[in-house]
């Protein structure tokens, strides 16, 4: 039993960081599993996981969600009132995150049917090799300094297609909301903040979806099983606020391209795999 729950606080561990990442969980969680022969991953340590990323994200961008959660409330109080004092900045921010909301909450409807094309190591090595092109494209392209100011609803729903790419197992969310942002020529700080903040209301649907998953499965909880499930979720939490700290970082550095290099090297490390196996 102590090897399981090791396992289930590595595989909390994975994928908490990787959901802010630029390389997702998916290929890590099927690596590992390949190499150690376990599968760890049931629905309550998905929900605890999702709960603790869910968390990481809500702390990160506390202040610039009650900001526009405020700015969103003002503005339905000025219609029904007819109060000018707005605050436009916020207004038009709320209005892009909504945009770019649509494409990436229907993709969630479709991923669990896109796991069962990407079966084996083989497959995954393509995904992986695509996310990479995807992290390489801003390096190519003229950068801008686009925010919320200069925006406009096309720029957000690309941004929203980018990140509903994901729907491809081994394809990062991250990285495709990154790159499309910073195709339509978004600074990359602010692509950043833009995609940490569509982040949370992803993860509000996938907690639904797990806890869904957990009543139908009618999951026995024990006092034990809690604490362990508990424990992986403060793994996940950790985990996760510690790459968001790292994502700001490469945000005022070098950026995130780099990164194309490490999901390039884990798709070369699955094809060696593939061959080995």
């Amino acid at each position: 039993m102590l090897v399981s729950v090791l396992h289930k606080f590595i595989v909390a561990m994975f994928s908490g960081f990787t959901e802010f990442f630029c390389v997702p969980a998916f290929p890590h969680l099927m690596l590992y599993e390949t190499l150690t022969g376990t599968n760890q991953t049931d629905s309550m340590l998905t929900l605890a996981i999702h709960l603790g990323t869910l968390l990481a994200g809500l702390v990160a961008c506390k202040k610039r969600l009650v900001y526009l959660l405020r700015a969103d409330r003002q503005e339905r109080n000025t219609r029904r009132r007819k109060n000018r004092h707005l605050d436009m900045n916020a207004v038009m921010e709320t209005k892009m995150l909504k945009t770019a909301l649509i494409p990436l909450l229907i993709s969630l409807f479709f991923y669990r049917r896109a796991v069962a094309w990407v079966d084996g190591v083989a497959a995954l090595t393509l995904t992986l090799l695509l996310n990479g092109g995807i992290l390489f494209l801003p390096r190519i392209l003229a950068r801008g300094n686009k925010d919320s100011r200069s925006m406009s609803p096309l720029d957000s729903f690309v941004m929203g297609i980018g990140g509903a790419l994901a729907v491809i197992p081994g394809v990062s969310r991250m990285s495709g909301l990154l790159t499309g942002g910073m195709a339509r020529g978004t600074d990359q700080t602010h692509a950043l903040e833009y995609a940490l903040l569509l982040s949370v209301p992803v993860l509000i649907v996938l907690v639904g979806f797990d806890i869904y998953a957990v009543i139908t499965a009618k999951v026995a909880i024990t006092f034990l099983w809690l604490m362990i499930w508990l424990i992986a979720g403060a793994i996940a939490f950790g985990a996760a606020y510690l790459a968001i700290l790292f994502m700001r970082f490469l945000a005022m550095r070098s950026g995130f391209y780099s990164i194309c290099y490490y999901s390039w090297g884990m798709a070369l490390f699955s094809f060696v795999l593939y061959l080995l196996i």
